[in-house]
């Protein structure tokens, strides 16, 4: 067996023993060291995984955070009427891959109209066009508008014009 002579000066601070320490005393010194060194090497060991694991948790929970942000993005597109739900599927996958380009392209669609605003839109145009003349709505082409939207008051114009009941051709 190899023999290493250390200086006691030295040494024996370094492992928190007097200068009149026993061979033993160096030997149970230097074992716990070793030991001490060994435990702390499988903590640091454990301690990575863990942090390894965390750091998982961490990413798997971004990602569900920003799928969740896709379908959101999505969901807010067909309930404005925005896109229908077809098309949802490839808002999520679109915004997936690049969210700030699809929120912007959802954000320049136009909302498409409900049946409620159509109605009235064309309630209120048929209003305007009862108090117009057959002649002012000739002028103006509007007459198709009116039957559409009013049937029966366009038949009480053509009969006031032309003296007879409207049939259709």
């Amino acid at each position: 067996m190899k023999t290493i002579n250390l200086a006691a000066a030295t040494t024996l601070p370094l492992l928190k023993l007097s200068e009149n320490a026993t061979e033993v005393e160096v030997h149970t010194a230097l074992l716990n060291l070793v030991t001490l060194s060994e435990n702390q090497k499988t903590k640091i060991e454990e301690l990575e995984g863990k942090n390894k694991d965390l750091q998982k948790k961490i990413d798997d929970a971004a990602t569900a955070d920003e799928k969740q942000k896709c379908i959101t993005l999505a969901e807010e597109a067909v309930t404005a009427r925005k896109i229908t739900a077809d098309q949802k599927p490839f808002i999520i996958k679109l915004a997936e891959s690049d969210y700030n380009n699809a929120k912007a392209y959802v954000d320049s669609l136009k909302a498409a109209p409900d049946v409620n605003t159509q109605i009235n839109t064309n309630g209120k145009k048929a209003d305007e066009l009862l108090k117009l003349s057959w002649d002012e709505l000739d002028k103006s082409n509007q007459l198709v508008t009116l039957k559409e939207a009013n049937p029966e008051a366009f038949k009480e114009k053509y009969k006031l014009k032309f003296g007879k009941d409207f049939t259709e051709a």
